[in-house]
């Protein structure tokens, strides 16, 4: 038996969100934790943050000790939106926040040595998110009403990168984001833990290798992915 030619799959290769892994980009693995003082939650999540090359080209250091450079707006934002997420006892799944919900997103690259082609700078930087969807979407009935109804992140960025100028990309990337969480997550937070209370993201460098290639969360978000298929 042979398909009709209307219903044959085409040969053609299918643009899929994968293959557009930035590999001459940024790809930062983000772990988020509860922390309560100096305690630290056992339970955290993993998220993935993808810039391409263009984005990074943007923030080029300048190769004179002392000298700064503020991170564009929409890329630092990209962090505070889809990646500096309360998941609820970090364990439960949230919505993005939406662009309008980014109150505060600073990032500043201040170049504190050279080693030939390579540029070691300081990273600091603040984000605020606020979003009046509070409302968890599970619980007893009653409790609805007891809900917050506004959730948010507030974070104070601080790391160390390096930057091959030769090669126009980061060589090395670590970060820690920490600051308070408010309101209630989607799923997984309870009725007593709506905050404020402490929460904190590290922010590494992938490392490439096949598991960190799965494409990050909230792909329509990036302008650069559009039009990608997101399933394998």
């Amino acid at each position: 038996t042979t398909l009709p030619a209307a219903l044959a799959i085409a040969d053609a290769p299918v643009d899929r969100v994968a293959h557009r892994y930035p590999a001459d980009g940024l790809v930062l693995r983000i772990i988020g934790r509860d922390v309560a003082g100096m305690v630290v939650t056992e339970r955290w999540s993993r998220s993935f943050v993808w810039f391409d090359a263009d984005e990074v080209a943007s923030m080029r250091p300048t190769p004179e000790i002392g000298g700064r450079v503020a991170v564009r707006r929409e890329l630092v934002a990209r962090l505070a939106a889809l990646g500096f997420l309360d998941k609820g006892m970090v364990s439960g799944f949230t919505q993005a926040f939406a662009d309008d919900d980014v109150e505060t997103a600073t990032l500043e690259l201040e170049t504190v040595a050279r080693r030939g082609n390579i540029v070691d700078v300081e990273l600091r930087g603040r984000t605020r998110t606020r979003a009046a969807d509070g409302q968890p979407k599970y619980g007893i009935r009653e409790r609805f009403e007891q809900t917050p109804t506004e959730r948010g992140v507030d974070t104070q960025i601080l790391g160390r990168a390096a930057f091959d100028l030769d090669a126009g990309r980061f060589v090395a990337f670590a970060a820690v984001a920490a600051g308070q969480r408010v309101g209630g997550a989607r799923v997984g937070r309870g009725v007593d833990d709506w905050g404020p209370a402490g929460i904190a993201f590290s922010l590494r460098m992938g490392d490439g290798s096949p598991p960190e290639r799965i494409p990050p969360e909230f792909t329509h978000r990036y302008p650069w992915l559009a039009g990608a298929a997101r399933t394998p």
